[in-house]
C-alpha cells in the first residue's frame, strides 16, 4: 500500500501574508487552534510561525526586546515543503532530516494547497501497518487454504493406483480395519471378494504391456460397474483385485462374484493363451459372520484367498466360496 501526501494532508489552511501585524497573527493562531501557520506572499509560502516560533518571540519580550512587528518577522524560513504526489515515507524522512513539526504542501507552481503535520504521518503510518497486517493474514490464509487442498490431493493419490484410479493396497487396509471394528462393535457381516487375471502373465507376455494395462483398466471397470454403492473395488497387487461388502451375506457376495466374472467374460477380449479364448477371472468369496465376536480382516481376506486358488485348480473362470 503506497501513500501519498495528497492522501493524507489537509486542505483546510489558515495563512498569513507576511505583512501581517504579529499580534493579528498569533490571534489568528489561537483563535483557529492553530499549531503552525504559513506565510505566504500571494499564494507562494515564504515561511511557518510554529508554536516553536511563539515560544522564541515571546521570549525576547521578556528578555526586554520588542515583539517583532510582523508575521515575516516572527516566522521562520524557507519552509519545508513536500509536493502532493510525494509518498509518505519519504514526507517522514524529510521529517527526520529537517526535524520539521509539519510539511507545507506546494503545487507545481509553488502554491501553497496543505499541510500535513506529524499527527498526520503517525496515523498514516498506522492505516499503511493495519493494511500490511490484513493484507499478510489473507495471505496466510490464503496459503493455508492452498496447502490444505495440497495435502488433501497427496493423501488422495497415497490412497489410489495411478494407473486404475481404484483404491490401493494401503487404502484398502484401511478401510477394511474400519469395516472390521463397525462389524466386531454391532455384530454386522463382512464379505469379502477377491479376484485375479486368468493366466494373465501369459496375456502380458505375449500382447506386451501396454495391452495388459489397457485389459487391467477394462476389468477394473467392469468390475466397478457390478458392486453396490456401499462395496468398494482395490487393487490388491498386479493382476488381483479385491471387493470389500460391508453387511453382506454369503449369498449375496457369492452373487455379486458371479456378476463380476460374467461382466468380464462378456467383454471379450482376447486371449490366445487361454484355454477360455478370452480374458476371464477367477474369484473367491468369504465372509466373517459375528456373533458377539471380533472380527479380522485379514483371516477373511486369506480365506478368499484360499477360495481364490481352489477356483484356479477347479480350471478358472470360475467363483469359489469359502467354507471356512
Amino acid at each position: 500500500m503506497i501513500v501519498t501526501i495528497e492522501d493524507i494532508m489537509s486542505t483546510e489552511i489558515d495563512s498569513v501574508e507576511a505583512d501581517l501585524s504579529s499580534c493579528a497573527a498569533l490571534e489568528k493562531m489561537r483563535d483557529g487552534d492553530r499549531s503552525c501557520l504559513p506565510v505566504v506572499e500571494g499564494r507562494v509560502p515564504i515561511g511557518v510561525i510554529s508554536v516553536r516560533e511563539v515560544i522564541r518571540a515571546f521570549a525576547a519580550v521578556l528578555a526586554g526586546e520588542a515583539l517583532p512587528r510582523t508575521a515575516g518577522e516572527i516566522m521562520s524560513s524557507p519552509p519545508v515543503t513536500v509536493g502532493p504526489g510525494d509518498s509518505q515515507d519519504r514526507a517522514v524522512e524529510i521529517v527526520k532530516e529537517s526535524r520539521a513539526h509539519q510539511l507545507l504542501v506546494v503545487n507545481g507552481e509553488g502554491e501553497l494547497i496543505g499541510i500535513v503535520t506529524q499527527t498526520d504521518l503517525v496515523r498514516a503510518q498506522t492505516l499503511v501497518v493495519a493494511h500490511e497486517r490484513d493484507r499478510l493474514e489473507a495471505s496466510v490464509v490464503r496459503r493455508t487454504e492452498q496447502l490444505q487442498r495440497v495435502n488433501e490431493r497427496l493423501e488422495h493419490m497415497a490412497l489410489v493406483d495411478p494407473l486404475l484410479g481404484v483404491g490401493n493396497r494401503r487404502a484398502m487396509d484401511q478401510e477394511l480395519f474400519r469395516l472390521q471394528e463397525l462389524a466386531s462393535r454391532y455384530g454386522r457381516s463382512l464379505a469379502v471378494v477377491m479376484f485375479d487375471i486368468d493366466d494373465f502373465k501369459k496375456f502380458n507376455d505375449h500382447y506386451g504391456h501396454p495391452a495388459a494395462d489397457l485389459v487391467l483398466g477394462d476389468i477394473a471397470a467392469a468390475a466397478q460397474g457390478e458392486i453396490r454403492g456401499a462395496d468398494a473395488l482395490y487393487r490388491y497387487g498386479g493382476e488381483e483385485f479385491i471387493v470389500s461388502m460391508p453387511e453382506t451375506s454369503k449369498e449375496g457376495a457369492a452373487m455379486a462374484a458371479e456378476r463380476i466374472r460374467e461382466a468380464i467374460e462378456a467383454l471379450e477380449i482376447p486371449h490366445a493363451l487361454s484355454a477360455h479364448e478370452v480374458v476371464t477371472v477367477s474369484l473367491g468369496v468369504a465372509i466373517a459372520e459375528v456373533e458377539g465376536g471380533d472380527v479380522d480382516w485379514t483371516r477373511v481376506v486369506n480365506a478368499a484367498d484360499t477360495a481364490l486358488y481352489e477356483a484356479k485348480d477347479a480350471g478358472r473362470n470360475r467363483c469359489c466360496v469359502s467354507e471356512s
